[in-house]
């Protein structure tokens, strides 16, 4: 029985990758047994082809020689993911030194702290990302030597604060993740970051509470802007003036309850659901509601109310009834007004709730009518005793004998007659 040529080969690659298979499972991935430690010095990494473009390190790693992947030449990508109590050497020295790598993956790492000097020998990186770490200090020189950086993902840490000038310089970077770290809003009216290139941020669950006109003005060139889940109840009116190429602020989940009508007109899209924003509307209001509701899955985050006066705002009222209240009681800054229901234009005109309208107080019309009463009485007693005066006067005897008339003729009468 002969044997082909195409089958032996296939046998000679079969036995050949059978007997590497407990090292790394293919050219990509590097997953030597025993071995926590990788030094170029290492079989196994003696044995990796020299033109490799793409390696995955699995295991349980603990550290890496600096100088461990320096022989090859080619390499541009390096996963480090999963690798727990593998972290950044504490004496602040480079991880690696390599002049190619350009992207570089350590998520769900032991990596606690970068260092100025941690990713400064690798300055051909495009792509960092460091999510799922317990990173909580970060120098602020840390990318100094990453010029080249577009993109960093620091999502997931537990990260409290950034130097403002911790991406100052990088020109190239457009993508920054800081999401999901709690803590890292900053402490008082300052700016978060200063970079001019940076085109989206994510700082999702953050623990922003307040967004001022400073916050993000070091960032202007900013597109795309997530603030989801945090616990904003304030955006002022001018914070995203200078932000002239912004067409995205997601803003869903927060505490607001009032938003700038100025920032609704802006040409970006704008997403509020999440939380519980009303509106004074009026009259001529247009804007569409809806837009402002970027998943039909979510609840409704802003409603309208019109407003009648200046200190009452009143919730689904009609056109008739905004006409009607207005020509009968108008406008006044000393009262409050609750707009009535009115069923249709033929009913009774709307009466003003006792206890909403200011006017003259019950204590001072009993006041008032008291000091009639008591004047009434007086006048009465002064009338009552002049009449009983005069009828005392009239029945003097002495008084008498000197009226004498035809009814009652005197004898005094008739002497001076």
């Amino acid at each position: 029985m002969k044997t082909s040529p195409l089958l032996v080969v296939i046998l000679v690659l079969g036995s050949t990758v059978a007997n590497h298979k407990s090292d790394y499972l293919d050219l990509n991935i590097f997953c030597p047994k025993e071995t926590t430690k990788i030094m170029r010095e290492t079989l196994h990494v003696q044995q990796l082809p020299s033109n490799i473009t793409y390696l995955d390190v699995c295991n349980a790693i603990t550290s890496i020689s600096p100088d461990a992947f320096e022989q090859f030449k080619d390499l541009e990508s390096l996963n480090l993911d999963g690798n727990e109590h593998m972290a950044f050497p504490s004496d602040g020295s480079p991880l690696l030194r390599h002049d190619m790598i350009a992207q570089l993956s350590c998520a769900r790492c032991g990596i606690s702290v970068i260092y100025q000097g941690s990713l400064s020998s690798m300055p051909s990186l495009e792509f960092v990302n460091l999510t799922g770490n317990a990173i909580s200090q970060i120098s602020s020189k840390a990318f100094r030597k990453n010029l080249k950086l577009h993109n960093i993902d620091l999502s997931r840490n537990n990260l409290s604060h950034v130097s403002p000038d911790m991406v100052d310089g990088l020109k190239l970077l457009k993508n920054l993740d800081l999401s999901y770290n709690k803590r890292l809003a900053p402490k008082g009216n300052v700016s978060f970051l200063i970079s001019t290139s940076l085109e989206e941020l994510n700082c999702d669950d953050c623990g922003f509470s307040v967004i001022s006109f400073k916050t993000f003005a070091m960032t202007i060139n900013l597109q795309k802007l997530y603030l989801r889940r945090n616990e904003i109840t304030f955006i002022e009116s001018k914070a995203f003036d200078l932000h002239k190429n912004l067409s995205t602020l997601q803003v869903q989940n927060n505490q607001l309850k009032v938003i700038d009508y100025s920032l609704l007109v802006q040409p970006m899209k704008l997403c509020l659901e999440g939380n519980s924003i009303i509106l004074d509307c009026d009259e001529k209001f247009s804007l569409d509601l809806l837009k402002f509701q970027c998943s039909t899955a979510s609840p409704k985050g802003i409603t309208c109310a019109i407003k009648t006066t200046t200190t009452e705002k009143v919730t689904e009222t009609s056109p008739l009834q905004r006409s009607t209240v207005s020509d009968i009681i108008p406008e006044t800054r000393a009262m409050t007004i609750v707009a009535p229901q009115l069923t249709s234009s033929t009913s009774n005109p709307p009466k003003m709730q006792a206890d909403t309208v200011a006017g003259i107080s019950n204590a001072y019309i009993t006041g008032y009518l008291v000091i009639i009463c008591l004047a009434q009485l007086t006048l009465m007693m002064l009338l009552l005793g002049v009449y009983l005066k005069m009828a005392k006067n009239d029945a003097d005897p002495k008084i008498d004998c000197y009226a004498e008339n035809i009814v009652n003729p005197t004898a005094f009468y008739k002497a001076i007659r």
